[in-house]
């Protein structure tokens, strides 16, 4: 291009452009639609049972809470009444009505009430640790606490020593 002049160039232009189509798939497209019509309906089954999956273990988380502080309640009432009975029959012994073996009864049943409140305290605090893990629930922070609890004590009666220990109730 010497000067501007466009003279010089010849001018001579191209365009091309090239289509594929098969004439025949086999069946390879329809059947890759199929396939991703059934691996979405089997992600949405998954979700469901999912969903389905956590309701059920909130709803078993509640249910087995409220189960443990129905325990706690009555095993309190329990020991209310193993605690008057003992302070009866103590007060019977001292006019001579009751025996030395009638206080001894009197208060292992006592001793008795305070381990089964104890094991219900320790029942609760289990129950609210499933509770407090749903997505809801507790933060990290707690529920590190939670797993702490857990490996702490791994069965129940392990909880309840704790507790006996922890209140006072001696070593049961």
């Amino acid at each position: 291009m010497a000067g501007g002049n466009l003279r010089d160039f010849e001018g001579a232009a191209s365009v091309g452009m090239t289509l594929r189509v098969p004439l025949l798939t086999g069946g390879l497209v329809s059947s890759r639609v199929r396939q991703a019509e059934a691996n979405n309906r089997a992600e949405r089954f998954q979700a469901d049972a999912a969903e389905r999956e956590a309701v059920r273990g909130a709803d078993t988380a509640w249910a087995m809470l409220k189960a443990a502080q129905g325990r706690l309640r009555a095993n309190g009432e329990g020991l209310s009444a193993a605690d008057l009975a003992l302070k009866g029959v103590r007060a019977e012994y001292g006019f001579g009505l009751r025996s030395t073996i009638d206080i001894l009864v009197a208060d292992q049943s006592f001793r008795a009430a305070q381990l089964a409140v104890a094991l219900a305290r320790s029942d609760v605090l289990v129950a609210e640790a499933p509770c407090c893990a749903q997505p809801a629930g507790l933060t990290g922070r707690h529920m590190s606490r939670a797993e702490a609890l857990r490996s702490q004590f791994p069965e129940r009666r392990i909880i309840a020593q704790e507790l006996c220990r922890f209140f006072g109730h001696g070593q049961e």
